[in-house]
Parts: structure tokens; sequence; C-alpha cells
């Protein structure tokens, strides 16, 4: 399993161009998303061709339930965004500070060559997503796809 606070991220192709599912495992049931914002975290430097990508998530309530508990993002890039990029990195933040980071290739051959929804560009870390891939999996969000999530795999 991937360490806390370090986003699982796929890339696929979409109607309107790229969605990144992101998964973050947190230490108890209080943390949520808190959206997420495409730049880089205060005081963060990249090379200009990878893409900031900050996911947000927010801590709430006094009575916490200490499991692991997923966070989900999806963020949706245009054809533009993704050009010229090598990877995208994405940082975990909360209240300011960065708790942990992943990043993802972006093969510029492999987005050219997508069609929606069909098309896995690339994967980060094991993935209990659907079957865009070859593999077999679940999709975390029931209904989305058409599908519903395994009852017991999340």
């Amino acid at each position: 399993m991937q360490s806390l606070y370090t986003p699982m991220l796929k890339l696929v192709g979409s109607l309107t161009g790229f969605s990144l599912y992101s998964v973050t495992y947190t230490p108890s049931s209080c943390f949520k998303t808190a959206g997420f914002d495409k730049v880089a975290p205060s005081g963060t430097i990249l090379v200009p061709e990878a893409l900031p990508l900050s996911l947000n998530i927010m801590s709430e309530g006094t009575v916490c339930l200490h499991v692991l508990t997923p966070v989900f993002h999806v963020v949706e890039f245009t054809r533009q965004e993704l050009q010229g990029r090598d990877a995208i990195v994405a940082f975990c933040v909360h209240g300011g500070a960065v708790l942990g980071t992943s990043h993802i290739k972006i093969e510029q051959g492999a987005l050219d060559a997508v069609t929606a929804g069909t098309s896995l560009i690339k994967t980060s870390g094991i993935m209990p997503w659907p079957d865009l891939d070859g593999r077999a999996g679940i999709f975390p969000w029931p209904g989305v796809d058409g599908r519903t999530a395994s009852p017991g795999v999340l």
C-alpha cells in the first residue's frame, strides 16, 4: 500500500481532455477533500516541464475513527494544459503544509492517441479503479461510469 498522504494517481482520456483521478489515504475519518489548485504550494520550486497540482484536504469534526480513510479528487485537464509537460506533480496539502507528494509521467505520443474514456495514459501506485487498462478493478465513485463499486474491495 502507498504511504499515508501520498496521492495515487491515474490519468485517463475524457470527453473534454483528460481526467486525473487521485486517492490519498489519511489516518482518520475526519479527513475530507477541500478541492484542488493547479499551482504548486508556496515555497515549492518545480521545473517548467512539470505541471503542479495541489490536492487540498481538510480535517473536520471532533470525534474521528482512527482508520485508513481514502480522500478522492478528480481534476480535469485540457490537451493544451498537458502539451509540452513531462509530468504532473501532485502535492497533498493540509492547512498550507505539504504532507505528501507523488508524480505521474505524461507521454506526449499517448496524449495524441487517446480516445475519450477508453485509454489509460499512466498509473501511479496500485489503483482500485475501472478496467480501462485491461486489468480488473473497481470504480470508487458508484455510478460514474455506469458500474457500481464491488463490496468489500475498498
